[in-house]
């Protein structure tokens, strides 16, 4: 800075204040009030008292945010955090849940295909593997009457069995047919053989199951009773 600016800054400090001084666009500063506040303006060039304008305030003037607007600033962003914390796993578990119901759902469906299929698969033919012919212990008086039971023996397949009952006494064979269900491995099949008269006679039933058998070829069996009159 040379001597006049010198000079003329001393003469400006020396100088009164006048309040009356028009403060135009090339002003950068005003003078300091008394509360001790700067103001200093920026004119825009082309926007003078338009909404272009921009005012910085500096000093105590500035007003700052109250306690009650910072409980509440920090209330919001409190409430957002944890908004997020508590939406973002919600699609997880529901992924979860859905992919458990959607397993048991399957395994269900698997169980069920399994056990209509082994419904539906035929099992094995009904065999007879065995005969067993029982007669009355006692003897059969007057009148009486001899009850055999033959019992015979399958493998539990459901099928029907033909059998012929015989007699000693010459009399015509009695052919059947007996129904059996599955799971049913012992059948009984009767003979009820009635005498009468006097006198002493021993007679023989024998049962021949016909089919089906394990081998192929009927199995029989007989027993006798003892009548007296």
């Amino acid at each position: 800075m040379g001597r006049e600016g010198l000079a003329r800054a001393a003469h400006g400090l020396s100088a009164p204040a006048s309040p009356d001084l028009p403060l135009g666009p090339a002003a950068g500063v005003a003078a300091a009030s008394s509360g001790g506040e700067a103001v200093t303006l920026l004119d825009l060039p082309g926007a003078a008292d338009g909404p272009g304008d921009v005012m910085m305030r500096f000093g105590p003037g500035v007003p700052t945010e109250t306690t009650a607007a910072q409980i509440w600033r920090a209330g919001q962003t409190s409430a957002a955090i944890t908004a997020t914390q508590t939406r973002g796993p919600a699609p997880r578990r529901r992924r979860r849940r859905s992919t458990a119901w959607a397993g048991t759902l399957l395994l269900a469906i698997l169980i069920a295909a399994v056990i209509l299929w082994l419904r539906q698969t035929p099992g094995a033919p009904l065999a007879v593997s065995d005969v067993d012919v029982k007669a009355p212990k006692k003897t059969v008086r007057c009148d009486g009457q001899a009850d055999f039971v033959g019992v015979v023996t399958t493998n539990g397949e459901a099928g029907t069995i033909r059998y012929l009952w015989t007699r000693s006494d010459g009399r015509k064979p009695l052919e059947g047919e007996q129904r059996t269900s599955s799971g049913d491995t012992s059948v009984d099949l009767p003979l009820h053989w009635k005498v009468t008269g006097a006198g002493s006679f021993k007679g023989t039933a024998t049962l021949r199951v016909l089919s089906p058998t394990t081998s192929g070829k009927p199995i029989q069996d007989k027993a006798s009773f003892t009548y007296k009159c």
